[in-house]
Parts: structure tokens; sequence; C-alpha cells
């Protein structure tokens, strides 16, 4: 009986040669790989992705790369680094050249650094704009005037949004916008943060900056916000979030952080803002405490009672460049940002089948695994940070995710309920293996 081996793959290309297994030159009648070792971070917001790779250091392969490097034509290509399964999903990133690291010794390497075509477009020009219009405007045109002011309005794709950020940002309007001496990403950064959104800037196909709503707001929609990706699929859609279970043979090492944090902080440190308090001398042995302890959570539903002060943000977040108009969403989906950073989740895997293509702003599904499937419990995690990255035959994910403090319900239960019944159709190990390696990658029977 013949076996087949499921491995994940990486292919590295710089324009069109393939540095995975090159075959010109000196290299025609053995092609070798000139590049390895591979990684790639995606960050939810506040960050560009970054990327890097080793170069094989011997001598025929360094006079390769000293004529990539050497040619103004061959430097300016995109390399791009794909993570696959053969017959399976798919994830692309798309990079440019950006610089080198050498290391000389015993240990010679020569690792190449690569940024995406995002630093030239949204870090590299700082300008001063101003918008100001008769009527009132929505923030989407406020958008796409900003993508003229900043000479990047040839880039259909560079803005791209999810449905629900597609709807509230034209919905939402506005009166002036106005911004000095900030770059373009700034610039769209405080406009979609006004309506309480983030921007998941990535290179997944090409490089882009995708506006996403609360995944807790997006329960409000008719339909499932989180869909299970297809086996197949070659290209992830960044506007859309993947679901994904978490369980045996998918996860190497989790770990959950729930630690509840004060819901407001001010700006600056609390040590420099206020005034330390003078110990009180012990009381005497006997004596009753007159303020018996409490949970922080205590102090904060008490001090949550009505007062002639409204509690609750009441304008959209401080930013003196924008004059809203009607943005009453706005502060809603702050808190709901906010909250949802409440409790932080780490997980280490071995690049499955079933995971490629995960990225931020996509959703994790973390069950009870218990005995009585009927009282499944499980856990929604939204991703903020994963990392990509190939050593050897090996392809691992560094998962980030984060949700609300507190336990006992899904963010998004319309969404979740798919997930829990799916969770509970896994009944055995072979179940989740099958669920992990399916078996459509190599026309093999379902387990």
């Amino acid at each position: 009986m013949a076996g087949n081996l499921i491995l994940p793959r990486c292919q590295i290309y710089w324009g069109t040669e393939n540095l995975s297994l090159y075959s010109k030159g000196a290299f025609e009648n053995n092609p070798q790989p000139l590049a390895f070792d591979a990684t790639v971070q995606l960050q939810d917001s506040n960050s560009n992705p970054t990327g890097s790779f080793s170069w094989n250091p011997t001598g025929p392969a360094w006079e390769v790369y000293e004529k990539f490097v050497s040619s103004k034509a061959k430097i300016k290509e995109q390399i791009v680094i794909r993570f696959f399964y053969a017959s399976g999903k798919s994830i692309p990133f798309v990079f440019v050249w950006s610089g080198q690291e050498f290391s000389y010794g015993n240990d010679m390497s020569v690792k190449i650094k690569l940024k995406t075509e995002l630093d030239g477009f949204t870090n590299a020009n700082i300008r001063s704009i101003a918008q100001a219009y008769d009527k009132d405007a929505k923030f989407l045109t406020a958008i796409e005037k900003t993508k003229k002011q900043y000479g990047v309005d040839d880039y259909k794709k560079l803005i791209r949004l999810s449905k629900q950020a597609e709807k509230d940002l034209t919905a939402a309007t506005l009166k002036t916008y106005y911004a000095k001496d900030v770059t373009f990403g700034d610039a769209v950064s405080n406009l979609a943060e006004q309506n309480g959104n983030t921007i998941f800037a990535n290179n997944i196909g090409q490089a882009n900056n995708t506006i996403l709503t609360p995944f807790s707001w997006e329960a409000k929609q008719k339909e499932s916000v989180v869909v299970e990706a297809k086996t197949d699929l070659q290209l992830p859609d960044p506007t859309v979030r993947y679901g994904f279970l978490l369980g045996p043979g998918i996860i190497d090492r989790i770990d959950r952080t729930m630690e509840w944090v004060q819901p407001q902080a001010t700006p600056q440190a609390a040590s420099a803002t206020q005034a330390k308090p003078v110990p009180k001398a012990p009381g005497k042995p006997g004596s009753t405490q007159q303020n018996p302890p409490a949970s922080p959570q205590e102090k904060t539903e008490k001090t949550a009672k009505p007062t002639t002060a409204p509690i609750g943000a009441t304008t959209a977040k401080s930013n003196p460049g924008v004059q809203n108009a009607d943005n009453e969403d706005g502060p809603t989906k702050q808190t709901l940002l906010q909250k949802e950073k409440g409790s932080t989740l780490s997980a280490q895997m071995f690049m499955a089948p079933v995971l490629v293509g995960i990225k931020p702003g996509d959703i994790v599904y973390v069950p009870s695994l218990q005995a009585d499937n009927e009282k499944l419990f499980i856990e929604d995690w939204i991703v903020t940070s994963v990392s990509y990255t190939q050593s050897d035959g090996n392809i691992s994910l560094s998962v980030s995710a984060s949700r609300p403090y507190g336990l006992g319900n899904l963010i998004n239960e319309k969404a979740g309920d798919y997930w829990r019944k799916k969770a509970a159709s896994l009944k055995t190990l072979e179940d989740w293996g099958a669920y992990a390696w399916p078996a459509s990658l190599q026309g093999l029977p379902a387990i």
C-alpha cells in the first residue's frame, strides 16, 4: 500500500526567479535552494508587515545575490513568500528588498530584510491637509479625498473595507478634517478611528490597508461574519473573518491570560499625577476595619451608579482636527474595541493544513473538550498578530489573540453558534485529525 506524505511548503520568488529551487548559472545541473528560514509577521494595527529570510552563504549563491542587488531593475522587483500545501490552501505575502544582515566567522550567514510597499505609501511623506465641506460629508468620502491629497488615489485597492466598515463609514458624516504634519497612514487612521474602526495593514496578495469594525459590533449583522475557509483557498480575503477551531492535533502550546485591568487609564503615569497616600498606623488588636476590601470589579460596578455626570463616552475619540456631524456609533464602537483587549491568548502551533491563511482579524475558537458535548463550552478569540516561520521542513505559527475580560459568553453568539456545533461534532482524536488534515488534499476517503 502506497503512503502519501503531506508536508507544508514555502516558496520564495524574487520576481520570476524561484529562490526555493534555483536552477540557473552554476546551479543549472544541480538546482539548490538559495533562500530558506523565511519569517513573516502581521499585526492587527499600528504596524506594517515585516519579513525576512536567510540566503545560502556559499560562494556561487553569493554571486547570484550580488548580481540581484547590483541590478537597479532587479532590486525593485517584488519578493513573494508563499506558504501552502499542494492542492490545499495558500497564503502569499508580497514584499520588496529593504536591507541585509551579514555574519562573518565560523558561522557565516546572510539574512535578507523585507518591507512592503505600504512603508512607502503610508509612512514616507509628511503633509498638512485641510478638508471643509459645505454639506456634511461621509467619512468614506473624506478617506477618498485624503488619498488624492497624498497622491495615492491611483492605487484603487490600497484601502479596503469590510462590509460593516463600509456601511458605517458611509453612514457617519463630518464637517471638517484638518491634519498638520502627518503621514498618509496616520491621516487615514485618524478618520477610521473616529468611527471606532481599526486598520489592518497587510500584504496578502498585494499591499493594502483593510478597515475592520469591532467583532462584537458585527453581531448585529443578519448573517454570520465568520466563515470557514475552503480547503483550496488560494488567497485569503483581508476583509473577511475566517474561523478556526483549536484542539488536539493542532495546538502545540496555548497560554490564556485573564487579568482584570482598569477600564480607563490616565495618559500620564499615575505616580506623576497623583499624590502617594501616607500609610496609617495599624489598628489595635481586635479592632474592626471600617472599609472592608473589595475587588476592583465590584468597585467599578459601584461607581457606575447614575449621577449628574453621564457615564460613557459622549463624543468620538479626541481629535481636534475632526469636526463630526453625525457619528453616533463612533463612541460605542471605540468602547467595544477597548473591551475586546481585556484578555490575551498566545498559541504555538504547527501549520496544519486547516490553519493556512490565518491572519489578524480572524477568530479562533477554543472548546472545552469535555466528555458531554451537549454541555460544551467554547470561547471565541480575536486574532491580533500572526507569525509564519519556516525552518527546514517545518512551518510553525505563533498566534496572539484577545477577547473581553471574563467567562461565560461568546463575543458574537450568532457567529459562534456554528463553531460550537462543529466542535461538538468532533468527538474523537480521529475526528480532530480529519479536521486538521483534510483528506481532500490527497484525494483520500474521509476518516
